[in-house]
């Protein structure tokens, strides 16, 4: 291991190289912005520990930076922690039998089989141009350019169609590598959405097995009688305190989905493995 390789340097900064937090009291809980962000023109994946690598040196070139301009003031701060893994905000897109995209959701185009309600706005991140000068080929400080458009009190239902493959028979999606186009992603990667998706995903998968189907043809055959029970959530206190398993004794030889059974602790969630991001 060398130190230039394998614990990257700081990047020399000054404090008109990054935004500055000038109102804080030494008592406040100080952390890391949302805009603290790169590797926009990167590859999400073979770059990804370049990408996390950058971020690390703009950081510490930022601190250090600060620490020279006000050594008073932040004489006695410090790192408690980083992520040493980066939050990637898009990576794969896997394809289903519908690709969402931007114009669906702001003409509310429907689609029968919409279930997961999407209430952020079109929140696609950009470099921030004040702070591109010093790093132009590789800025770490992003904009946010939030698009008109999305029903912030209803929702837009994202349909089901976006949720499994159109090439794998047996593949459920859900989170951030679903069915949609780069500008649809940036209001369907929440949080409290992408939780939304699971528990779709989860009830859906569910009844495949139980019905010994693929999701493809439980869309097309059950989606109708079953989206009630597959699209209405449930809370967590009113599900039975001995909840039976979700297999089969015999389990079916198609399709093989990835299942386990229901915890026998309510507050506990369904244990189901799909495809995440890398």
């Amino acid at each position: 291991m060398t130190p230039e390789e394998d614990f990257p340097t700081p990047r020399p900064l000054k404090s008109k190289n990054f935004p500055q937090n000038t109102t804080f009291m030494p008592s406040d809980l100080l952390h890391g912005e949302w805009f603290w962000e790169s590797g926009f023109d990167k590859h999400p994946i073979e770059d990804l520990e370049l990408v996390r690598d950058w971020n690390f040196r703009a950081v510490f070139g930022a601190f250090s930076a600060m620490r020279k301009s006000n050594p008073e003031k932040y004489a006695n701060y410090g790192f408690q922690w980083l992520a040493f893994i980066g939050g990637t905000r898009e990576s794969r897109l896997l394809q289903g039998d519908i690709v969402l995209t931007q114009e669906d959701i702001v003409s509310k185009k429907e689609f029968p089989d919409g279930c997961v309600p999407t209430t952020w706005d079109l929140d696609l991140h950009y470099p921030k141009e004040q702070y591109m000068k010093k790093y132009g080929d590789n800025p770490f400080i992003s904009r946010a350019a939030f698009g008109k458009g999305v029903d912030r009190r209803n929702g837009y239902p994202v349909p089901y169609r976006c949720f499994y493959s159109k090439d794998v028979e047996n593949l459920f999606m859900a989170g951030r590598n679903i069915s949609v186009d780069h500008n649809a992603l940036g209001s369907t990667r929440v949080m409290r959405t992408c939780g939304m998706m699971g528990e779709v995903v989860g009830k859906a998968a569910y009844l495949c097995v139980r019905h010994q189907t693929s999701p493809r043809v439980y869309m097309s055959s059950t989606w109708t009688t079953s989206r009630t029970s597959c699209g209405n959530p449930v809370p967590c206190a009113a599900m039975p305190s001995n909840p039976p398993s979700i297999c089969p004794r015999t389990p079916p030889s198609f399709p093989k989905l990835c299942m386990t059974t229901l915890p026998s602790t309510p507050s506990k969630a369904l244990s189901l493995t799909t495809m995440t991001p890398s």
